[in-house]
């Protein structure tokens, strides 16, 4: 959809994590940094599907409560978010998944709801 609208894209993974977790895993190179890293690593591999074309900014917001970290992202003008259906992966998870309808809820700007494993279309094959 970015490539055909010729639309900046960004990368979003929403860390969060239980209140007080951090307290008991602050040690260097522990659990909360093992958490982060892979949260990045996924960001990457993630961008890396895209082909390479345009750049992809990637983010990663970390929070005790999905609406309250998902507010500290700077959402532009315009934007929209689309969400992926829980690891679950069917449809029904789109609209019952509850972490996808807490950021339904607490997104500032419009939702795309997408089924898990939703493919694109190839290249030169028109959508749907």
């Amino acid at each position: 959809i970015a490539d055909r609208l010729d639309a900046e894209l960004r990368l979003l993974t929403l860390l969060i994590r239980p209140p007080g977790l951090a307290a008991r895993f602050r040690a260097p190179g522990g659990v909360l940094d093992r958490q982060l890293a892979r949260a990045e690593e996924d960001l990457r591999y993630a961008a890396g599907l895209l082909g390479g074309g345009a750049p992809v900014e990637r983010l990663t917001a970390i929070g005790t409560d999905i609406a309250k970290t998902l507010g500290t992202v700077d959402m532009l003008h315009g934007e929209v978010l689309a969400c992926l259906s829980g690891h679950d992966g069917p449809l029904r998870k789109v609209f019952l998944g509850e972490s996808s309808g807490k950021i339904l809820r607490a997104a500032p700007c419009p939702v795309l709801l997408l089924p898990r494993g939703a493919a694109a279309p190839a290249a030169g094959e028109s959508p749907g």
